[in-house]
């Protein structure tokens, strides 16, 4: 069933998921793994390097964490709104992941929206409808 609505009276799309709570888990996860591989590795180091041992795993530690930061990064481009007024949006893209379609609307501000329920031809045809209905571009690509 499609989780999209175009509200005529408010100018604006309506996306029902649970994409909000999901971003806020995984942000979660992100920044506590950061926190803990850097407070370890920072420990273990100076530990160490009062010991006078060379540990790797140190160096693994932190490249975690950063790596961590860089998929904070990543996620602060994603956007979570559920009620997006229309002249906020800038066109509908999708892009091929693994051999299946995924939708995606570009926002004026630069953040990108998931539409992760758009799965099926029937879903996709009737947010084309929805989106043309409400004058917004689709683009093939992005």
């Amino acid at each position: 069933m499609m989780k999209i609505k175009f509200d005529k009276e408010k100018n604006s799309l309506t996306i029902k998921d649970d994409l909000k709570m999901q971003l806020r888990i995984l942000k979660f996860i992100f920044v506590l793994n950061f926190v803990l591989n850097l407070v370890s590795a920072l420990l273990n180091i100076y530990k160490n390097y009062n010991a006078g041992i060379e540990n790797e795993v140190n160096w693994l530690q932190l490249i975690l964490g950063i790596g961590s930061v860089g998929a904070l990064f990543f996620l602060s481009t994603r956007s979570t709104k559920e009620v997006i007024p229309v002249n906020e949006i800038s066109f509908l893209f999708k892009k091929a992941y693994f051999g299946s379609d995924r939708y995606f609307l570009k926002l004026k501000n630069g953040k990108t929206r998931n539409l992760p329920l758009i799965k099926h031809q029937p879903d996709v045809l009737e947010l084309e409808r929805i989106l043309e209905e409400s004058g917004i571009r689709i683009k093939s690509g992005k």
